[in-house]
């Protein structure tokens, strides 16, 4: 059974990443920790890549926001400052218990995390729109 099989889904954009990395699947397994018949799987949808295995990928060199998401951002978050940023921010908020602080604190985080979502979006948009313009020049 095909869990991912339209050509626009993880799988073929993995890879994608793969070959823009210029590595066959076995280059690439042996790279990441597992062999090429679990590259070939994950590539056509058969097996859906968990996070260990996407955290290998892009420890790699593999676009993962581009994997999820199937668009390349111009401008990525980096997602493992993030987390130790709302790591450093959740346990403030744990610190300070039931007060009204917390409280405060917890809805400045969920505002944060949505601006950053809102920015990212944002920035997506305009790529996609530089994009479309610049194919209808060409």
């Amino acid at each position: 059974m095909r869990l991912l099989n339209n050509s626009s889904s993880v799988g073929s954009r993995l890879k994608s990443e793969r070959e823009r990395l210029g590595l066959t699947q076995a280059e690439f397994g042996k790279k990441i920790g597992v062999g090429r018949l679990s590259v070939m799987r994950y590539e056509i949808g058969d097996r859906c890549p968990n996070a260990d295995y996407l955290i290998e990928c892009e420890k790699n060199g593999v676009d993962i926001y581009f994997v999820l998401s199937g668009s390349k951002s111009e401008e990525k978050i980096d997602f493992q400052c993030m987390q130790k940023a709302v790591g450093l921010m959740l346990e403030m908020v744990r610190d300070l218990g039931d007060s009204p602080d917390a409280r405060v604190m917890t809805t400045a985080l969920i505002h944060f995390y949505r601006s950053i979502l809102n920015d990212q979006s944002q920035r997506n948009i305009e790529a996609e729109r530089k994009r479309t313009v610049l194919t209808s020049i060409d």
